[in-house]
């Protein structure tokens, strides 16, 4: 049986749908979109839950414990 760690290698890379599993990639994905919003869009119009800097930053404070549990599960 393999560890837990192993499950998360795929050849050379990442396992991807196990990576997934565990949420990380929808929580890049929401990053991605901030980052998208932030370069291209009017404010609060495409990832920002609002038009605010208040917006943004909870939005932010949001993933970041989102990432750190996924990291506590790793």
């Amino acid at each position: 049986m393999k560890d837990f760690e192993e499950t998360f290698y795929g050849g050379n890379g990442w396992n991807l749908n196990e990576l997934a599993d565990f949420g990380l990639m929808e929580v890049i994905s929401d990053i991605s979109g901030i980052e998208y919003e932030i370069r291209n869009c009017v404010r609060g119009s495409y990832a920002i839950s609002g038009d605010t800097v208040e917006d943004l930053k909870g939005d932010l404070l949001n993933l970041a414990e989102r990432l750190q549990e996924i990291a506590e599960q790793l």
